[in-house]
């Protein structure tokens, strides 16, 4: 049994591609560490893409239609990113698949390919004090986690994004231009000891739509800026505040 085991860690560890890149191109096979002979980088099921620090470009971009690694995951130590072109369709649901953000404060995630999923219950997790940008049209079905040092921007100036499902927020949820209508559910809580709770804004005259929002142990939901002249709206949400939310 114990040598079982340590075949599969081994496969684990040689199915992980650190990236590397020279240039942009993600299907590049000498953009990762290890690069592999027949060239694999990391579009398939059984791969894992890990980001850290340089030397590497900070544009990525999937020139392919769609790629299907079982995850995307950005160490404590990553560099900002900017990723885009085709779609991601993780192959790998729960914890360990999908994508699991540790990258620190100051350093900012933004991926404008759509996110969805080969496999039921592809999750997206923030578990770093870094801000994460989806700006996709993202479909996976498992959630979306943001911890309580951590924040997720779901759209921009130029992009109309969406997620679905449920959100769990301990940190910093900021609508900024998405079509809500997908998301079932968002969650705004308080994590352990953290000094604040989760905080969602809607912004840019989005709607909550007809989704249920909680709002629990300080957590909190904006409508808009305090002071200003934003008409984002409650929808037909059903809202339910406890706990002091």
């Amino acid at each position: 049994m114990l040598a079982v085991a340590s075949l599969a860690l081994s496969a684990a560890a040689q199915a992980q591609s650190l990236w590397q890149g020279a240039t942009p191109t993600y299907e590049t096979n000498t953009n990762w560490l290890p690069p592999t002979t027949p060239p694999s980088p990391p579009i398939g099921p059984g791969q894992l893409a890990v980001f850290d620090t340089g030397p590497a470009s900070t544009t990525i971009n999937v020139t392919g239609s769609s790629i299907a690694p079982d995850s995307w995951t950005f160490n404590a130590g990553a560099q900002s990113y900017t990723i885009s072109g085709g779609a991601v369709n993780f192959s790998l649901a729960g914890p360990l698949g999908g994508i699991i953000d540790n990258a620190n404060v100051g350093q900012t995630i933004s991926i404008a390919n759509n996110i969805g999923e080969s496999v039921a219950g592809v999750q997206v997790q923030l578990l770093g004090a870094s801000t994460l940008i989806l700006s996709g049209t993202n479909s996976y079905t498992g959630g979306t986690t943001i911890c309580s040092c951590a924040t997720l921007q779901l759209g921009d100036a130029t992009h109309t994004a969406s997620i679905v499902g449920n959100v769990t927020n301990f940190g910093a949820f900021n609508i900024v231009n998405a079509n809500t209508g997908g998301i079932t559910a968002i969650t705004n809580d308080l994590e352990g000891f953290a000094l604040f709770a989760g905080l969602t804004t809607f912004l840019n005259a989005t709607s909550a739509g007809t989704m249920t929002i909680t709002n629990r142990n300080g957590g909190e939901t904006d409508f808009g800026l305090l002071g200003g002249t934003d008409t984002a709206s409650a929808g037909n949400a059903v809202i339910v505040n406890r706990l002091g939310g």
